[in-house]
């Protein structure tokens, strides 16, 4: 099966939940067989020369070529002929998707990652992008022969927002990187508590106002040998704000496994958006118990070993009871990994993947629509660049690199043909 997989923002490195899933997703699907091409809008932000050791291909273009010019996408697609495509923004849908839909017949396919009329209600600045992002959800429903989301409380959402047919709608979770975190069982010299993800992102950016001005100062006025460590790219001002010794923020760490030293419990009081928390699954796959809000466990099935708690001082409550209970808490860890192994492993992800796509193009949707030009990038990217998380990157336009399988070519994108497509 020939599949074709566009990818926004920051991809390899993968240090956030989006580009996880992006990375493991591809390298699994590959892996089973699926002759899969990535197609990246490249914005200076992912390592070429990691992506191309990779053992799927990857066509990095520019935003022009991504978003408005389509004459490098309609060689990528009338080359390589994939049996689906897929897309996690609605704008790209519209606009790329459409043409691509309209002119090969190809179906497309919506990863949605949240249901994005839900959070912009809380993260976006600017209040027309609500109605707005309604509007969005109304045309794609109509484009797209399938939806994947990771929640029964997004599929729900999706279905009241977009109006499709529930067979259309597929819940695969998110994925726990087993194989490369190292479980480890806590002990009474672990005392610090973690907070992991990108704090540029609004829900967790409340997370950490909330941990440092509500729940700490509970959890010092009973343990005050407990230290909190909060790990992924932050802005400067709030590390300015809050760091101390005892309030640490160490930003993007490579080493997945050095996140978990000397952690004696991982929480995330995160109270709004959607979707699935990667943090979870990774706190998961450490072995270390974990203390979540309702809403961020949404689609795990946690109630053997996930402690819930919904505001700052049940948190804090909480924290003081796991760290006084060693055994439990090893229980616990014991529980949490044995879930990530059975229901989140990524190579089941990409079966379940894989059934899907070969369910959906029986009966594919074939659009009437004319593409729409956009004029705006997807809201959370918008977001993300505002807030100073990447810094826009100089690159040339007209590049076009082709990468995977140990190689890497560049071409002008007017140059572009089937041959260099095929390259490696």
């Amino acid at each position: 099966m020939k599949i074709c997989k566009f990818v926004e923002g920051s991809f390899i490195p993968s240090f956030d939940g989006a580009s996880q899933r992006f990375f493991h997703i591809s390298e699994n699907l590959s892996n089973l067989g699926v002759d899969l091409t990535i197609i990246h809008c490249y914005r200076g932000w992912s390592d070429l020369n990691i992506i191309k050791t990779k053992n799927f291909k990857t066509i990095a273009v520019s935003p022009k070529y991504y978003y408005q010019d389509y004459s490098v996408v309609d060689k990528i697609i009338g080359a390589i002929k994939p049996d689906v495509v897929e897309m996690n923004d609605m704008e790209l849908l519209m606009s790329t998707g459409l043409y691509i839909n309209k002119k090969y017949k190809v179906p497309l396919v919506y990863e949605a990652h949240f249901v994005s009329s839900v959070l912009v209600k809380n993260v976006a600045r600017n209040s027309k992008t609500v109605p707005l992002e309604k509007i969005h959800e109304k045309i794609v429903a109509k484009i797209i022969s399938g939806i994947i989301c990771f929640t029964n409380i997004d599929k729900k959402n999706l279905l009241m927002s977009m109006k499709i047919d529930p067979k259309r709608i597929k819940v695969i979770p998110l994925g726990s990187d087993v194989d490369t975190l190292k479980f480890r069982k806590v002990t009474k010299k672990d005392d610090t508590v973690l907070f992991l993800g990108n704090m540029y992102f609004q829900p967790n950016q409340e997370a950490v106002d909330d941990i440092v001005n509500k729940i700490a100062p509970l959890v010092f006025k009973k343990n005050k040998n407990i230290n909190f460590r909060f790990v992924g790219d932050v802005p400067d001002i709030v590390r300015e704000r809050y760091q101390n010794e005892r309030i640490v923020f160490q930003g993007r760490i490579q080493d997945i496994n050095k996140v978990f030293r000397g952690v004696r419990v991982c929480i995330v009081p995160v109270t709004i958006g959607g979707g699935m928390r990667v943090k979870i699954l990774t706190y998961m796959a450490s072995g270390i118990p974990i203390i979540s809000t309702k809403v961020a466990a949404s689609g795990i099935h946690y109630k053997q070993f996930l402690n819930i708690a919904n505001n700052p001082v049940e948190f804090a409550n909480k924290i003081i009871k796991i760290t006084g209970d060693l055994p439990k808490s090893i229980n616990q860890g014991k529980q949490a990994y044995q879930e990530a192994l059975r229901n989140h492993s990524w190579r089941e992800i990409g079966k379940k993947s894989l059934s899907f796509y070969k369910t959906i193009i029986k009966k594919p949707i074939v659009s009437s629509l004319s593409p729409i030009k956009v004029e705006t990038e997807p809201f959370w990217l918008t977001e993300t660049i505002q807030k100073g998380r990447f810094n826009k990157i100089s690159i040339d336009q007209e590049k076009v690199y082709i990468l995977g399988h140990g190689h890497m070519e560049i071409f002008k994108a007017t140059n572009l043909d089937n041959k260099n497509i095929f390259s490696n």
